[in-house]
């Protein structure tokens, strides 16, 4: 049973890339769906996000919950993080920020970046845990690692003025640095910014 139904999520995937046959969402969720039936951790998250993202069907959000709890479960990390943000903007739910907290925070604990980033937020802002802006910088720095540009910018703020962080010129320097290599003005001007205020030491550590 099981390898039928990871033959059927590769079937799913064929038709989704049109991997030598007409590319088609509506055959990929139908075959996502039937392996989502047996229990496919998979499946059940592709079922999810093509009710959440309108692919091969209109946008069923509450579809799209059911399904992502059921991957969520099964520990497909992504599944998990997409059940944060519904339960975060009540899409197929109401709204439980105490649920989407404990949801990113299970993501976040396997790394996953997006996850890191949304929870540093809630911290930030006391909305399904205590306010604690020392977890929200330090959620905030895992997902500035882990790739996240938001998280890059603001983590640099919160070194340049010490906001849950001990304060650090090179390091927000260093942060801003990242982000104006990808071409983003905003960091580029307040990179050049820092500079002019600081010492020559600081820009070495830096």
């Amino acid at each position: 049973e099981q390898g039928y139904s990871e033959s059927q999520v590769q079937l799913a995937y064929i038709h989704e890339v049109g991997m030598g046959v007409p590319r088609s969402e509506m055959q990929s969720l139908y075959w996502y769906r039937k392996a989502a039936e047996s229990e496919n951790a998979l499946a059940e998250y592709n079922v999810g996000r093509f009710y959440f993202h309108g692919l091969g069907t209109t946008p069923k959000y509450e579809e799209a919950f059911m399904w992502f709890s059921r991957a969520a479960n099964q520990g497909i990390v992504s599944a998990q993080y997409n059940l944060g943000v519904m339960y975060e903007k009540g899409l197929g739910t109401q709204i439980k920020l105490s649920e989407a907290a404990r949801w990113y925070a299970t993501a976040a604990n396997q790394g996953y970046a997006s996850a890191q980033y949304m929870l540093s937020l809630l911290y930030e802002r006391g909305e399904g845990v205590a306010r604690n802006i020392q977890e929200s910088a330090r959620w905030r720095r895992m997902a500035a690692e882990g790739g996240v540009q938001d998280a890059q910018m603001q983590i640099a703020k919160m070194y340049r003025d010490g906001i849950g962080v001990p304060e650090s010129l090179a390091r927000a320097y260093a942060w801003y640095n990242v982000v104006a290599a990808t071409g983003n003005e905003d960091a580029v001007n307040a990179r050049d910014f820092l500079r002019a205020e600081m010492t020559p030491d600081q820009l070495a550590e830096g």
